[in-house]
């Protein structure tokens, strides 16, 4: 039953007990009233104490309020009220008082949220080897048997002479049925990250033999993640610039969070600088313009501040290129321009979307190939710039420079709105992306409204070792494919180590291997940067590219746009192919869960504890003066006093000098009296008028005569 959905409960219990302290105060008052009517004449001397101490009660405020004006006002001198007596009175009418302004004090309760019990999970909240095992089976391609996949481990490699190969020299294989191959293992070693969707896949030899291999899927899923979530033991986070992926989280609840001391977290960062290069075509014309800003005013960057000056340097590159299809003769307003219509390097879109740009080719030029170019040169540039603090990934001199792109060219376009007229806006520009492996203490809260948030990460000094492995036995040199290496990324605490460890990406997208989780981690990077060769035109992916604006004009077309889309997109990504190893999770040590809310409690506002002050010391000095006086002796015997004060024990001898029965009888008579007065009535002793009258009928039939 709802009580009130206005009011707090200390503000309905407040009413409640003003109410009830109204109804205490009137209630006498009112039954006094009713027994006044109702008195007998006659009746027993027990019937007239029982009335008199009923009505003495209800009386007994105003009664004690006036004498204690009168003794202060009229100052009474024969004989002179006792200070004590004055005190203990003011006590009596003040307690009463305060007890109503106590009622004040019950103003301050209310219900709030309070925390619930604390907890110790482990990741993914994997509290038993059952649940670990049906777990790591959740993340199979549906129907595999854990027992029929190869789970690889490698703890050291080497590079194998006159390539640029790696081998595994301590290779560590079992299936993922085998808990006791991640004994041992722990929360910043990437093994403890699975590729989803892991199957079984027979690959066809040179021999035409076939061997068994790992398949997976490495890949967005089909829509952005917009928020950040808790999504098999990793805590997926997309900001504006990029997506931070913690590792190691128990599944929370409403109202919960935890603090990680020590995990791995994989930090995706994007940096987005604009070209100055737009295209415009109006609603309803077939020929759009492109424009070529001059001025400094072309510069718009977001991201983080260490990919600037590589990504100014390279924009300035490709300017310097794309400026060769402009005439200088059409300069105007600061802006070089030209007619361009429908072609592949202008695909007008009425939705808002971000999407790879191709740059112009000349007349016999190939496609692409002027974007291979300057996007290794971008990386290169780079590379050279992270080099320091950038893990060594063993590459081949004559790899192609562009399965190794860190930077890409993108575009921006959708629908803009002037002054009542719309066009179709296309905004061009150059992002690179780059990815951190880093030993981090986090903090992880799940909000009342089911929101996650990382409340707090440090990167904490560490040293990052990697491990290699391009083929996992010698037979998988003959295979007549290509498939993702096995990689292994560890960190190990170091009070000398670097906080940020930035890695290579890798060189292939495949989706055969090993399936190491640190394969998802090296190809995060390249994914997002260079989507056209990893997503290609499927329209599995469609999705993928739209803003949320839709066909809503944009109000503008910032490189923050698609910053923020990559974030997103690596969010889908990292959710889609990534998950925590439920055998891994077991040899976590369990972390404290705990909660900040979610459980209904009764809390107090102090400030209304005021109200209860005064009653307090009323209380104390009553016990205290009660205390004192037990110490003195001055309450022994007191008993004999409250008997002869109480009922009618004080007016018993002006009614009659001898000690009464119980059952003695009293009647109201006047005779002979100014006023009625109770007499004792003898048996057989005559009574006049009619004794079964009440007293207040007896009084009116005599009201002339007092």
């Amino acid at each position: 039953m709802i009580v009130s959905s206005a009011f707090t409960i200390g503000q309905v219990t407040f009413v409640l007990r003003v109410i009830v302290q109204i109804l205490s105060y009137l209630g006498p008052i009112l039954i006094g009233f009713i027994l006044l009517g109702n008195i007998p004449r006659l009746a027993p001397i027990d019937t007239h104490d029982v009335v008199n101490r009923i009505m003495g009660a209800s009386s007994v405020t105003p009664a004690t309020c006036k004498w204690i004006l009168r003794s202060i006002w009229r100052n009474i001198t024969h004989p002179k009220p006792p200070s004590n007596l004055q005190i203990i009175l003011t006590l009596s009418i003040t307690y009463s008082a305060f007890v109503s302004l106590s009622d004040v004090g019950f103003l301050g309760f209310h219900v709030c949220p309070v925390p619930g019990p604390s907890t110790m999970e482990h990741p993914a909240s994997l509290d038993s080897d059952d649940a670990a095992r049906a777990f790591a089976s959740s993340n199979m391609i549906n129907g595999a048997e854990l027992a029929n996949i190869t789970a690889w481990r490698c703890d050291s490699s080497s590079l194998i002479p006159a390539t640029s190969f790696h081998n595994c020299t301590s290779w560590r294989n079992s299936t993922y049925s085998d808990p006791t191959l991640f004994t041992g293992i722990n929360a910043t070693d990437s093994d403890v990250l699975l590729i989803r969707q892991l199957r079984v896949e027979s690959i066809l030899q040179k021999s035409l033999s076939r061997v068994n291999m790992n398949g997976f899927y490495i890949g967005p899923d089909t829509q952005r993640l917009y928020t950040p979530t808790i999504s098999n033991g990793l805590a997926i986070n997309p900001h504006p610039t990029g997506v931070q992926i913690i590792t190691g989280i128990p599944q929370l609840s409403s109202y919960q969070n935890v603090t990680i001391p020590q995990t791995m977290a994989i930090e995706v960062e994007v940096g987005c600088m604009s070209l100055g290069v737009t295209t415009s075509r109006e609603m309803d014309s077939t020929v759009g313009v492109d424009f070529f800003v001059v001025d400094d005013s072309w510069q718009e960057y977001t991201g983080p501040e260490y990919l600037r000056d590589v990504l100014v340097q390279s924009a300035e590159e490709t300017r310097t290129y794309l400026r060769s299809f402009f005439k200088e003769s059409t300069l105007s307003s600061g802006k070089l321009s030209r007619s361009v219509r429908n072609n592949i390097y202008a695909v007008w879109s009425l939705a808002a979307r971000v999407t790879p740009v191709i740059l112009w080719t000349r007349r016999g030029g190939k496609s692409g190939e002027i974007d291979d170019l300057l996007n290794a040169n971008c990386t290169a540039a780079l590379r050279n710039h992270l080099a320091p603090s950038t893990s060594a990934i063993g590459t081949s001199a004559a790899t192609p420079a562009h399965f190794l792109n860190m930077c890409g060219h993108f575009k921006v376009q959708g629908t803009m709105a002037v002054q009542g007229y719309s066009s179709i806006e296309i905004r061009r520009m150059i992002c690179a992306s780059v990815t951190q492996v880093n030993m981090v203490s986090a903090s992880i809260s799940f909000s009342a409204s089911n929101q996650t948030s990382v409340t707090s990460m440090e990167r904490l000094p560490s040293e990052l070792n990697y491990i290699r492995a391009d083929f996992p036995s010698a037979v998988y040199t003959t295979l007549n494919r290509s498939f993702l290496p096995y990689e292994r990324y560890t960190l190990t605490p170091s009070s000398t180590g670097a906080t940020s460890h930035f890695i290579l990406h890798t060189l292939n997208a495949d989706s055969m291997g090993p399936g190491s989780g640190a394969s998802v981690i090296s190809t995060f990077s390249r994914i997002l940067i260079d989507p056209s060769r990893r997503l290609g035109s499927s329209v599995d992916y469609a999705a993928l590219d739209l803003l949320p604006a839709g066909f809503t004009p944009l109000a503008n077309f910032s490189t923050s746009l698609v910053t923020e889309w990559f974030g997103q997109v690596g969010g889908s990504v990292a959710s889609a192919s990534l998950t925590y190893n439920g055998w891994a999770a077991r040899q976590i040590p369990p972390m404290l869960v705990t909660s900040f809310g979610g459980h209904i409690g009764s809390c107090y506002n102090p400030k209304y504890a005021v109200a209860f002050i005064p009653l307090v010391l009323v209380v104390t000095a009553v016990l205290v003066w009660i205390i004192v006086s037990r110490f003195r002796g001055s309450l022994i015997g007191s008993g004999r006093v409250e008997d002869a004060y109480t009922g009618l024990a004080p007016f018993s001898s002006a009614v009659s000098p001898d000690e009464l029965e119980e059952d003695a009888l009293l009647v109201w008579e006047h005779k002979g009296a100014s006023r009625p007065y109770l007499r004792v009535v003898e048996e057989g002793q005559p009574i006049t008028g009619d004794p079964s009258d009440t007293a207040l009928r007896y009084f009116k039939a005599h009201t002339n005569s007092l």
